[in-house]
Order: C-alpha cells, then structure tokens, then sequence
C-alpha cells in the first residue's frame, strides 16, 4: 500500500505538471474526466488510470466520460450542410485550379498510388451530410443526392464485420441507396452473399465474386475455378472480381497472380458477366493481360484507381470505366487524382469508399458508405458541375453496370 501511495504520489504530481504547468502538492486517489480522456491514449497511462482508480470509485467521472462521449457522438451524427452549403456555390461554376492534365504531363508523373488504411494525411474536408434526402426536412433542399452508389465495401474486413449493418443504416440516411459488397477470396465471397441474402435493412446491395492479387498464392487451380463458377450463378452476385494485378506489397508472386487474374478474366468472357479490377503499381503488365481479352471482355471498371493520367487515358481508350474513393479529397495524395479528373467523361466515373480503407473524413481513420457522398462533392467542385448532376450520372452508370435493377446486357 505505502508503494503503492508513493508512485501514485510520483505519478500524480508528473501529470498535473504536465497538464497544467503546477506539480500537484496531494495526491488524488482518482483523475479528472479530461486527464483520463488524455490518459486513455497510451498504455502506461492506462495502468496509471489503474492505479489511480484503485481506491476511490470513478463513478462520477465515468458518467461525465460517458456524458462528453454521448455528446462528441451527438455533434457529429448533427454535422449537416457543412461541407455540402460550402459546394454549392463552387459546384456550379468552379472549375478544378489545380492545372492542366495533357499528354506533356503524363509521363513525367511516375505511377501514384494509395495505402490501404493507416497513413496519417492532411484531408480536404467533405464532409458528408446526414439528412435523409426524402425525409420532409431533406425534401426542401436540392442539393442532397437522390440517390448514390458506393461500388465497394469490405464487410468481412476486421474492422467492419461488426458494424456493416449501421454503416449502411448511415449511408441510406444520406442517400447512399445502393451498395456493392466486395469479394476478395473465397471465404469473403460466402460471407458476403450470405450477408446479402439475409439484409433485411433499406439499403440495396450487390457483391462481387473473386480472389485478389494479394490471394493469388499458387495460381488459378480447378477447385477455385469450380467455387468462384458456382458463387456467380448466385442472383446477388453481379460482376468477377475483385481480380487483377498488386505488385506494391508482394503478398503473392507475380506469375500467379497473372494467372488467376487470367483464370477470372476467362471466366467473366465464358459468363458475360462485368469485372471488377483491382491494379497497384502493374498498369503496363494488367493491360498486357487484359488486351489479350480484347473484343470479348465484358465491361470492366477500374476500382479504386490511384494511377497516373496516361493510366486512366489508356484504361478510358479501351472503354473502361474508372473508380474513385476518397483518396481524391486528401490534399497530397489526391493531389494528381484531382489534375487529370477534369479529362475524365463523367460518365465513365464510379463512386466508391472501399471501406473501411481509404479514410479521408478528419477525425476518423477508417472510410464507411455515407462517406460516397464526399467522393461526390469533391468530383463536382473539381470538374465544375453541379453535385446533383454528378450523383445523377454516376448512380445511372454504377446501377446498369452492376444490375441494381436489371442485369447488364452486352
């Protein structure tokens, strides 16, 4: 107990110093709710609060901890038009100031892309709004999306496994309607069409079916190729895919990605049936692969693109469609995205947060649903057009390419 007494005496007296420049003369058998806001954030600090907590309950201060949580919850459930009122007076006659995007630029740029998740990054602000575009109160303003897209979510990912269901609760409230949940191998694949089968909540939903190059280990083999036939006969699957080429991270060697890639673009052709493609840092060695299909691939977007222009104008040349996340509203790493955008028809672009990757809402690391409608907002404001009309033409295009309301003919 005395030793105790004295580190907690040491320990107490070293935080109030640092908190608030006094050392503290009497040791507190327990801290304030803001020092255990401060505390929490380490793990030395939480054997501290331990140790301070030991002999005194925390009751009153749990409930004002509870109480200040409640209320950041409240504040930013209640974040409305911020962002959105910001767009729109920019929306309807800004054009993007970040230069030219030609052809004199484009090889000079060397292949740019994006890290899954944990980068800290300085973010553009696009906020999402968080009124239901058809409640009475959402009626009375315009500018809020009819309806949005989001073309790949990963609800068998660790961080969102538990929480897909209020995610998309989320993204309906804003007007994210219809969603496409992603299949990076055979284990996602059940999950997800199970997911989608039992959904019983507003949003609409669709999945992909595919191994992604970072499962790629060993090839396509008859067994993958047996599971991967049988999953796309299911009515909720609606394209191949996620499939394609990773040569950033290496999880798998590049001959046998190439092959299942192969394996899964022969397999879209044999069922006509839309690729999804996921392709980092292999531009030249995907489109290699994918010419080899030409004039018998069914249509393919591009997801998640973080290429360079000469990229998007190869993968736009042979009529793909190209997916943006919102990695395009971080200021750095954005910063290319947002120069070639403006040569970018807008009806060969797809929305998408790959969630819960590809975070860019400040004071939030990982992506969800709701966050399409920033994707949005900062694709108006960059290529000069009116928010409504960039929802209105990308849900159009995303909603034949994956059948939301019937299957894609070709």
């Amino acid at each position: 107990t005395s030793t105790h007494t004295y580190i907690h005496t040491m320990i107490t007296r070293a935080f109030q110093k640092a908190l608030t420049g006094r050392p503290g003369l009497s040791p507190r058998p327990c801290v304030t709710g803001c020092e255990q806001h401060l505390l929490v954030k380490s793990r030395s600090a939480t054997k501290f609060r331990r140790l301070c907590t030991m002999d005194k309950p925390t009751t009153k201060s749990a409930k004002k901890n509870a109480a200040r949580a409640a209320k950041r919850r409240a504040a930013r459930d209640s974040e409305t038009e911020g962002g959105l009122r910001g767009l729109r007076g920019g929306a309807s006659g800004a054009a993007s100031a970040s230069g030219p995007s030609g052809a004199d630029q484009d090889s000079a740029r060397g292949v740019t892309t994006a890290t899954h998740g944990r980068q800290a990054s300085a973010n553009i602000n696009c906020t999402p709004p968080t009124r239901h575009p058809h409640s009475a109160a959402g009626a009375a303003d315009a500018h809020y999306p009819p309806s949005l897209v989001d073309i790949g979510i990963n609800i068998s990912s660790r961080d969102a496994k538990g929480q897909w269901k209020e995610m998309l609760d989320r993204a309906v409230a804003v007007g994210v309607s219809s969603v496409v949940l992603t299949g990076v191998d055979l284990k996602s694949i059940r999950h997800n069409v199970a997911a989608a089968t039992a959904y019983q909540g507003r949003a609409q939903l669709r999945c992909t079916a595919g191994v992604h190059p970072h499962h790629s280990t060993g090839g396509m083999t008859p067994t993958i190729l047996a599971e991967l036939r049988k999953h796309l006969a299911h009515p909720q699957v609606a394209a191949v895919g996620e499939c394609g080429l990773d040569f950033n991270r290496k999880l798998s060697p590049h001959p046998d990605q190439i092959s299942m890639f192969e394996g899964q673009l022969a397999l879209a052709v044999e069922l006509k049936m839309p690729v999804f493609c996921h392709v980092r840092d292999a531009d030249l060695a995907a489109l290699e692969v994918l010419d080899s299909y030409a004039g018998r691939l069914p249509p393919v977007v591009i997801h998640c693109f973080t290429g360079t222009a000469a990229d998007a104008r190869a993968y736009l040349d042979r009529g793909f469609f190209i997916g943006f996340t919102g990695t395009v509203c971080k200021f750095e790493r954005g910063r290319h995205l947002r120069e070639l955008l403006p040569g970018v028809p807008l009806d060969r672009i797809m929305l998408e947060t790959d969630t819960p990757y590809m975070g860019f809402v400040k004071g939030r690391r990982h992506s969800e649903p709701a966050d399409t409608v920033g994707v949005a907002q900062k694709i108006a404001e960059v290529k000069g057009v009116p928010f409504e009309e960039v929802c209105r033409v990308t849900t159009a295009t995303a909603d034949a390419f994956f059948g939301f309301h019937a299957p894609y003919t070709y």
